[in-house]
């Protein structure tokens, strides 16, 4: 018997074979989009999440610094009228020093950069102090704020307040002077 029609040995035509690549083609683009796109939201996620335990790492070890101080003073010009033991200092390249020694180096961080902002007081001569802890790593990444807000409780028991300067203008460097009562 013989069959009439096309032959079953004949492969693809071309027009087959290209169509068949161009469909792959697509659907390789679009999984390496994907791919990709859940890369960059990884990376995006891991960095936010590293500013944030660095703010929150340097806010903690100022609350833990200054809570117990018998007197603080914020200065913005590395000028002191207290006789302050000990200094935190934030520089305007975005180190911060503990009584002259650096905190974390650059491998540390990975490039972070961090500043302080003081705010100015609005509650009532209480001795707290009201701050910010920003952290950027690179200049067209988004920062990461940390508000903190410590009562000074020595400070409130002796009746202290906390020395503020006059000027608030200029906050590229920020100094905490504090002392505290030697046990």
């Amino acid at each position: 018997m013989k069959w009439i029609g096309k032959d079953n040995n004949a492969g693809m035509t071309l027009v087959e074979l290209l169509a068949a690549m161009v469909i792959a083609f697509v659907v390789m683009m679009a999984a390496s989009g994907a791919y990709l796109f859940s890369g960059n939201i990884f990376r995006k996620n891991a960095d936010i999440y590293e500013l944030d335990r660095f703010g929150w790492m340097i806010s903690g070890l100022v609350k833990e610094k200054i809570s117990f101080a018998d007197h603080l003073e914020v200065s913005f010009t590395g000028e002191s009228i207290i006789d302050g033991d000990h200094v935190i200092y934030f520089k305007e390249d975005g180190k911060v020093y503990f009584d002259g020694n650096l905190v974390y180096d650059d491998t540390a961080s990975h490039g972070i950069k961090v500043s302080c902002e003081i705010t100015e007081p609005d509650f009532d001569h209480k001795p707290v102090l009201k701050y910010s802890i920003t952290a950027t790593r690179r200049e067209d990444a988004s920062p990461y704020s940390v508000e903190t807000m410590i009562e000074l409780l020595n400070m409130e028991w002796m009746g202290e307040s906390v020395i503020y300067p006059e000027e608030w203008d200029d906050q590229k460097e920020v100094y905490l002077f504090y002392s505290l009562e030697e046990e």
